[in-house]
């Protein structure tokens, strides 16, 4: 019988779909509509002092970080090809089509649609656990409502409506945790959390969102728009 070395790491479910066990970024093309965070946002110098900060903490090396050329708040989660569950699919198409195919037809349905111009969103906290990130929430009714009819009319077009469609969480992603953490490696994060989402929240109370566009990725560092 093999002994269980206690110093093995423990790789999350993330290792061996988004990352390698080094840190290194693996292929997982999809696609997914998105509004980007650009550096003529203000918000996107307060993510990037964010990310350093965490980058320096001592278990920083347990996470694969996201370079800030990639930060985004997803609006509609699309398909990945390397995820072909029907919970996670186009309800309209089969799950062994490939995905080109995929991204043709959901391009074609969503060249129907007319995306909203302005989204204005807030930081409601952070939350630096498995995942590290910033949430956010509309910051007025037009917002919602314009975000809620978007997701709608985009669900009814591709057939993509997944479960949590009516609950989804909107966020902005800096980093997936590679390796699980004791609770002594995880205070400092809890610790930045607590200060970093009131800090963000004052000083950027409304951001104003670029357009969503319909994107593909082959990984999580890059994103382009096809629409």
């Amino acid at each position: 019988v093999k002994e269980i070395d206690v110093n093995e790491p423990r790789y999350t479910s993330t290792v061996g779909q988004k990352f390698n066990k080094d840190g290194s970024v693996r292929t997982f093309p999809g696609n997914t509509v998105i509004s980007k965070i650009t550096p003529d946002m203000p918000v996107y110098k307060g993510l990037v002092e964010i990310q350093d900060r965490l980058e320096a903490l001592d278990s920083a090396g347990r996470y694969g970080f996201l370079p800030p050329s990639s930060f985004h708040m997803t609006v509609i989660e699309g398909v990945c090809d390397q995820v072909r569950d029907s919970a996670k699919w186009s309800s309209m198409l089969p799950l062994d089509m490939p995905l080109e195919d995929v991204t043709r037809f959901v391009l074609e349905h969503y060249r129907k649609l007319s995306p909203p111009r302005s989204l204005r969103m807030r930081i409601n906290r952070a939350s630096f656990a498995r995942l590290l990130l910033i949430i956010l929430e509309p910051a007025d009714d037009a917002t919602a409502q314009a975000l809620r009819k978007f997701r709608d009319q985009f669900a009814n077009e591709t057939g993509i409506r997944f479960k949590n469609h009516d609950t989804y969480t909107f966020h902005i992603s800096l980093a997936y945790r590679l390796i699980e953490m004791t609770e002594e490696q995880e205070r400092p994060f809890q610790e930045l959390q607590d200060e970093a989402g009131p800090a963000l929240s004052a000083s950027y109370p409304v951001i104003e969102m670029n357009p969503p566009v319909l994107t593909t990725f082959e990984n999580m560092f890059r994103f382009d728009d096809i629409c």
